[in-house]
C-alpha cells in the first residue's frame, strides 16, 4: 500500500511539474533583458518609444507561438506578465536612484544596460538558431 501511495504521489508531482512548466529559460531571459533595457531607456533616452518596443517584442513572440509552436498561449501570457513586472521593477529601482530627475546619472548605469543588451542579442541569436533548425 505504501508503495502504491508513493507511486501515485510521484506521478501527481511529475504531472503537475509538466503541466505548469513555464516558458523556456531562453524566452524568459530574452523578455527580462528586453524589459530592463526598456525600463532604463524610458527614463534615460529622450523620445524613447517604449510602447513600440514592447509591441515589436510581442509581435515576435506571437509569431514564435503561432508559426513555430515554440511557446504556448500560457507561456505567452507568462512572458507578457514577466515583461510588465520586470520593466516596472527596473523603473522603480532607477527612480529610487533619482534617474528620473537627474538625467546626468544615467551614464553611471549605461554599462550595466549595455551588458544586458549584449545578453539580449545573444538570446535573440539563440532563438534564431532554434527557428532555423525548425
Amino acid at each position: 500500500m505504501k508503495v502504491f501511495i508513493t507511486k501515485c504521489i510521484a506521478a501527481v508531482v511529475l504531472f503537475f511539474n509538466t503541466a505548469v512548466a513555464g516558458p523556456d529559460k531562453l524566452f524568459l531571459d530574452f523578455v527580462n533583458y528586453s524589459a530592463s533595457i526598456d525600463g532604463y531607456s524610458s527614463l534615460c533616452i529622450k523620445n524613447y518609444n517604449d510602447e513600440k518596443e514592447m509591441t515589436n517584442l510581442f509581435i515576435l513572440l506571437n509569431e514564435v507561438k503561432s508559426e513555430y509552436l515554440l511557446i504556448t498561449e500560457d507561456d505567452y501570457n507568462v512572458l507578457k506578465s514577466t515583461y510588465i513586472k520586470t520593466k516596472s521593477a527596473t523603473i522603480s529601482q532607477l527612480m529610487k536612484l533619482k534617474l528620473n530627475s537627474q538625467k546626468k546619472s544615467c551614464n553611471k548605469y549605461l554599462k550595466i544596460f549595455e551588458r544586458f543588451d549584449r545578453k539580449k542579442q545573444k538570446s535573440l541569436e539563440d532563438l534564431e538558431k532554434i527557428i532555423n533548425g525548425y
